[in-house]
């Protein structure tokens, strides 16, 4: 797909001339893809069509390769990242069976992607942080009621997501 002409048509839509970040959301299939959309997203950046650039769903392998050949490195890997499903029980390759991507390997959920992260200077974000794409009960986790009650507050998942 035309990169270029998706962002120029979504800025039309959106009757902007700019976003604040632009994600590439997932990697594609080839990973020839991937570096030519990463290209396209480097040069919508330099042209001001947006004020940063990042991915989502890059697991720590996809990062190394990824800053390996970027130009501007990303500065968002956004990630379904929540106390629902962290650490996942599976790493993503049969997430039908257990209902979510959340938590996964695969997908960038994992502690050795954050860790890649942090060390790079790229942000994690999490989407779905207080579970909702696991089917999970957030607030009723036992690790959520103990952050709670250790600060005598409500808010344990956003605590708990915060602190990672």
């Amino acid at each position: 797909r035309n990169v270029t002409a998706q962002l120029e048509h979504s800025l039309s839509v959106l009757g902007l001339p700019s976003v604040d970040l632009l994600l590439l959301h997932f990697p594609c299939a080839r990973w020839a893809d991937t570096a030519a959309a990463w290209r396209a997203l480097e040069r919508a950046h330099a042209a001001g069509h947006a004020r940063a650039i990042g991915v989502s769903n890059f697991n720590a392998s996809l990062l190394r390769r990824l800053v390996k050949i970027a130009a501007i490195q990303p500065a968002v890997n956004q990630v379904g990242f929540s106390i629902a499903g962290h650490p996942a029980e599976h790493g993503g390759e049969n997430a039908t069976r257990y209902g979510c991507l959340e938590g996964s390997r695969l997908y960038g959920a994992d502690d050795a992607t954050l860790r890649l992260a942090t060390a790079r200077g790229i942000t994690t974000q999490a989407y779905s942080p207080l579970g909702a794409i696991s089917n999970v009960d957030v607030l009723g986790r036992r690790e959520v009621q103990r952050v709670a009650a250790a600060h005598s507050r409500e808010g344990g998942a956003r605590n708990w997501t915060a602190a990672q």
